[in-house]
């Protein structure tokens, strides 16, 4: 029987150094561009930094195989990164409340391509189809347009909502 050696916060940011660097170089393009007041480099470095930041928390190791410093570590980054994301809510409530209606977009299309696909109107779409092809190209197409349109109107409702209530 082996004993498996435990990996030390050391190695962890030894392997991961480039990462964590890259990490923190977004973190602080985003707090200088939100400086400047240059919105849109804000989100997008802000993006790029929660896709690194997904990256750094999956390359930790699991709990069996980390010692107890690199456990610690993983801790106190979990709450820093709690603690930055309570910060955002509250000092950029209005902002993240006025762009609220892209997240409600999102959820409601991905409602909608999973929910549609299981009713039976496609075994509908097919007889309109067989009767007339441009009949069924125009009854498809406006189907598609509804669907986009409600989900886009869902969206709008949602983000209104919020806004009403936590603005």
């Amino acid at each position: 029987m082996t004993t498996q050696k435990k990996k030390q916060l050391k190695e962890f940011v030894e392997e991961n150094h480039r990462l964590l660097s890259v990490f923190g170089i977004f973190g602080g393009l985003t707090a200088f561009f939100i400086q400047l007041g240059q919105d849109f480099l804000a989100v997008s470095s802000f993006f790029a930094f929660l896709l690194l930041l997904w990256e750094v928390m999956a390359s930790f190791p699991k709990r069996e195989e980390a010692s107890v410093p690199l456990r610690l570590f993983e801790y106190a980054f979990t709450a820093m990164l709690f603690s930055l994301g309570w910060h955002l809510l509250t000092t950029y409530r209005r902002t993240l409340l006025q762009i609220s209606y892209l997240p409600f977009l999102g959820l409601y299309a991905v409602i909608a391509i999973k929910v549609v696909p299981s009713q039976k109107i496609n075994l509908l779409m097919s007889r309109i189809d067989i009767k007339s092809k441009k009949l069924g190209d125009f009854v498809r197409y406006s189907y598609a347009l509804a669907i986009f349109a409600l989900a886009m109107y869902l969206a709008f409702l949602s983000a209104r909502l919020l806004q009403e209530f936590f603005g």
